[in-house]
């Protein structure tokens, strides 16, 4: 009996050797196969991805006029580069993510506050939303202008039209393009003094600064105002019209200046009058 086990141990050890190495030659049929046939879709969904029948023709702009046709397109079309090996080719018109073209074009040009892409048949047409010109950063030396935006950014070199409020100091990039001319908060406290005086009758003509804090506005009708910039534009404003029992801004005009740079205090220094007589001067609490 112990003789007969043996002899069936022994002749059942090559079977089941001859039935694993049958199984993996079956698993390995099974796997070239399957590679095969994934090769096989890749190569036909590449072909089809990238097939020039699909590709984006042109690409149009709109809505641009400080940045040319020939720039909008070159950014666009450098948001489109995709590896050789992509099945989604941004150069395929149906594949195309507009909003990476968005982006790319926003980031490459300054001027452009945003951009929106749209399909038509092949091409793909981008609109270019520019930057808003809230007044010009000029150098203390020569005219060069730059146009700023409502956010402080200066964005595009342009000749100032009249009328516009000039900016000046606190930039010393030789090229001041994407610079800011002010930080957030200080922007926001100067520009809302300078929306209230517009908004009040008033044209700004210069705004200067030696150090970023301390801004003088000088108007286009005679004064000019002090203001400090960490303190809230809103209430500058507030406390002028306190000073000046006169909600309009309109009495302004016959002063030479006005301080607003002390947090609840405006300094107000009156016109110098014809005579030789001295100017007068006022504190006003406000």
């Amino acid at each position: 009996m112990t003789g007969f086990s043996r002899a069936s141990l022994h002749h059942r050890g090559p079977v089941r050797e001859s039935l694993a190495a049958r199984r993996r030659r079956r698993a390995r049929r099974a796997l070239i196969g399957y590679a095969t046939a994934a090769i096989t879709i890749y190569v036909g969904a590449w072909h089809l991805a990238h097939h020039p029948s699909f590709a984006v023709q042109a690409v149009e702009v709109e809505g641009n006029t400080v940045s040319s046709d020939e720039a909008v397109a070159a950014a666009a079309r450098g948001a489109m580069a995709s590896s050789a090996l992509s099945l989604l080719p941004m150069t395929n018109a149906y594949l195309a993510r507009t909003g990476v073209v968005e982006e790319a074009v926003a980031d490459a040009l300054p001027e452009a506050a945003s951009a929106t892409v749209s399909r038509q048949g092949q091409d793909l047409v981008v609109r270019v939303e520019e930057r808003v010109r809230f007044g010009y950063w000029c150098r203390t030396e020569g005219e060069e202008c730059f146009a700023v935006d409502p956010e402080g950014l200066i964005f595009a070199k342009e000749n100032p039209p009249a009328g516009a409020t000039r900016f000046g100091g606190l930039i010393a990039a030789p090229d001041p393009v994407r610079e800011r001319y002010a930080p957030d908060e200080a922007w926001a406290n100067l520009r809302a003094v300078i929306e209230v005086a517009r908004g009040h009758g008033f044209s700004p003509a210069q705004v200067t600064s030696q150090d970023g804090i301390d801004f003088k506005i000088e108007l286009a009708e005679g004064p000019y105002l002090l203001t400090d910039a960490t303190h809230a534009g809103s209430q500058a404003i507030e406390n002028l019209q306190v000073a000046l029992d006169d909600e309009s801004l309109s009495a302004l005009r016959g002063y030479e200046y006005a301080d607003l740079r002390l947090p609840h205090k405006v300094f107000l220094k009156a016109l110098r009058e014809e005579t030789n007589s001295e100017p007068a001067s006022e504190e006003a609490e406000s």
